[in-house]
Order: structure tokens, then C-alpha cells, then sequence
């Protein structure tokens, strides 16, 4: 499967499943998002390539075994943005909650890409994950253009976490949020 997707601005984009690889350029991207310290972003240590490499492994054999799917957004042949779909809970219970994981790069952001990547992966899991009714997300409190953005989506609000992340000596709360499909 790949999509391609024009922005207003005329920008083109490529939307793809991950592949194997794909390890050095998500290693790439992931490098550069962390030099973002964007505050709503999880700050994460440096990551080597081997643990990206085994990252991108399990996702694409999770999407093999049905049990996720991934998507990368390219442009110019650069890995630009990520997203994904997986199972939340493990239990037999909770199979029908999913959870989702998105990012695109600081230069994309404001073009649509996100949502683009959003309506694909929503068109692939009714498709081939029919048992997942609810998608579901975590945003920090601070990330407010990100939250906005998910309620455009169509997420609700369903529950904050006090002082769940910690940035420079600062608590914020995550907000949990839900799609019903």
C-alpha cells in the first residue's frame, strides 16, 4: 500500500507500510525529533540503531500478524513522519482498544500529512483489525495544538492524569483520549 498525498502548499508526500528497511531512515528521523525538544514530545535517551532496527522488526512483523499497522510518511525518498496502530491491552478482554502513536517532523507540520496519515490508517483497520472499535491516545496537557487537532480528528476526551510527565521540573497532566470507530 502507498498513498500519495499534495498539500495545499503544493508539497508532496508519500504514505507507505513500514518496511524492514526502513531502519536507518526511521533511526534518522527519530534523531531529528529528539532535537526538537518540542515540550509535548516524549524526551527519550539516545537511541541506537540496533534498538531502532529491532523497533521497525516488531512493528512490521506485528502488522504481519495482524495485530498493528504502520505507516510512514516520506518526502524526497526522507522518512518524515511515522504513525501507528497496535493493540493497547494484551488481554483477551481489552482486544478491542487500540493504541495510537504519531509524529511528523517540525518542517511538515500544518500541511495536513497527520491528518492524511490518520484517515489511511483508519481505512487499513477496517479492513484488516475489525475487532478494534476504540482508538486511543495520550497527549501531554501542554501539547494544546496537538490536542486540538485529535478533537478535529473526532477524539473525545475520556479521562487526565495528574503530574503524569515531568519536563524541566515541571508536572503536566496527560490527557487520554478516544476514537470510536
Amino acid at each position: 500500500m502507498e498513498t500519495k498525498f499534495t498539500a495545499k502548499d503544493g508539497t508532496e508526500f508519500s504514505v507507505r507500510e513500514t518496511k524492514k528497511s526502513d531502519a536507518k531512515g526511521v533511526f534518522d528521523y527519530f534523531a531529528q525529533l529528539r532535537k526538537e525538544k518540542h515540550p509535548g514530545l516524549p524526551r527519550r535517551k539516545k537511541s541506537k540503531f540496533k534498538d531502532i532496527r529491532n523497533w521497525v522488526n516488531d512493528r512490521v512483523n506485528g502488522a504481519k500478524k495482524g495485530k498493528e499497522i504502520n505507516l510512514v510518511a516520506e518526502r524526497d525518498g526522507k522518512i518524515i513522519g511515522t504513525c501507528e496502530i497496535s493493540y493497547l491491552y494484551k488481554d483477551l478482554n481489552s482486544r478491542h482498544i487500540s493504541n495510537y502513536n504519531t509524529s511528523v517532523s517540525r518542517s511538515e507540520r500544518g500541511k495536513g500529512l497527520g491528518t492524511f496519515m490518520f484517515k489511511e490508517q483508519l481505512k487499513l483497520i477496517k479492513k484488516r483489525i475489525p475487532n478494534f472499535k476504540i482508538v486511543e491516545l495520550t497527549a501531554t496537557s501542554i501539547n494544546k495544538k496537538a490536542i486540538k487537532l485529535y478533537r478535529r480528528w473526532g477524539f473525545k476526551k475520556v479521562a487526565e492524569v495528574p503530574k503524569r510527565v515531568k519536563i524541566d521540573n515541571e508536572y503536566y497532566n496527560d490527557v487520554i483520549m478516544h476514537y470510536n470507530l
